[in-house]
């Protein structure tokens, strides 16, 4: 308990930098000579300048600094930049160990919410002993969308035909393909473009927070932001405000399709608002979850859900949501 305190203190950062751990200092000498490798060498001096007094002052890492453009953002916007060590430290708080494996296996997830799904799944836990139960499932769907039971990101995420496609030598669960609705299939068709609301369960009410559309880019299947994705960030009346994606790019259009990324309002905001604070209900100790639903002709379904769910919106608004997240830290 005393360390975890410790480490959150500017004195601990101090001693680390100036005492301590000395690879600190270069890691932010190799970040800066790698990501800012375009800028003059006064130009790397000067960030390189910033970034360890942001480390040392607020724990900004150096890839949180490049990624929320702490080298073109006021210094009041800087201030106002939550570390993402904090969030960490917020999720493994408030999502104790013991139940994370409700959200953090995809098919317990899917077992426990399968009246939200709207689409057939199965767990497939030994692959070196495909039975015709798979087979069945392959030949009645066509296509089936291949997830690892364990990882995010989009990591493995594939579409599956059997006989044609290899079987992964991992376990994973097989999904009925979803068919999203014409109102966000417009943005990318490739990929099932999914609406990220956060809930954070607060002692007095189910807060939804920092919420983003993403969308797949270049033909991908996967939307995911840090899997090649875009996004659009939404307001909390559900309208999109500003868009990029993680490196650093801003957009008002998609850049595969051509359609606006900002000023349209998200089809049935309220109805995806209502769905995931019923959801956040049903998690037992979890009080800290990134839902993903998709739109389809008949509503809102669940993709699946996750702990530790990355807050994106900083890195394409510019502002900072530290006074936000403080204020709900409050009502814990």
């Amino acid at each position: 308990m005393l360390k975890s305190f410790l480490q959150q203190t500017r004195f601990y950062r101090v001693y680390l930098f100036y005492f301590g751990n000395r690879i600190i200092k270069k890691n932010i000498n190799s970040f800066c000579d790698e990501y800012y490798h375009d800028k003059t060498e006064s130009q790397k001096v000067w960030i390189k300048k910033d970034m360890k007094h942001w480390y040392i002052v607020r724990g900004i890492s150096p890839h949180q600094y490049w990624e929320q453009s702490f080298d073109l953002i006021t210094t009041s916007a800087k201030k106002n930049m939550l570390p993402k060590s904090e969030l960490t430290r917020f999720d493994e708080k408030y999502n104790p160990k013991a139940d994370v494996h409700i959200v953090g296996n995809k098919y317990e997830c899917y077992e426990r919410f399968k009246e939200y799904y709207g689409r057939e799944c199965m767990l497939v836990s030994n692959p070196s002993a495909i039975g015709k139960e798979f087979e069945d499932f392959c030949a009645r769907k066509k296509k089936v969308i291949i997830k690892p039971l364990r990882k995010d990101s989009g990591v493995g995420v594939e579409v599956f035909t059997y006989g044609k496609s290899k079987i992964p030598d991992y376990p994973f669960i097989a999904e009925e393909i979803i068919k999203q609705s014409d109102a966000l299939a417009k943005f990318h068709s490739t990929s099932v473009n999914t609406l990220r609301l956060n809930t954070i369960k607060c002692k007095d009410s189910i807060v939804v927070w920092q919420c983003i559309l993403r969308y797949g880019r270049s033909g991908n299947v996967v939307d995911n932001a840090h899997f090649g994705g875009c996004f659009s960030v939404i307001d909390d009346n559900g309208y999109a405000i500003a868009a990029g994606d993680v490196k650093r790019h801003k957009f008002t259009v998609h850049p595969d399709s051509g359609v606006a990324l900002t000023g349209f309002k998200v089809p049935e905001w309220e109805k995806a608002c209502e769905l995931v604070k019923h959801l956040a209900t049903k998690v037992d100790g979890l009080r800290f979850i990134g839902w993903d639903l998709a739109h389809t002709d008949n509503g809102w379904i669940v993709v699946e859900a996750n702990t530790q769910p990355g807050i994106l919106s900083p890195a394409v608004t510019g502002k900072g949501i530290a006074k936000e997240f403080y204020n709900i830290k409050r009502r814990m």
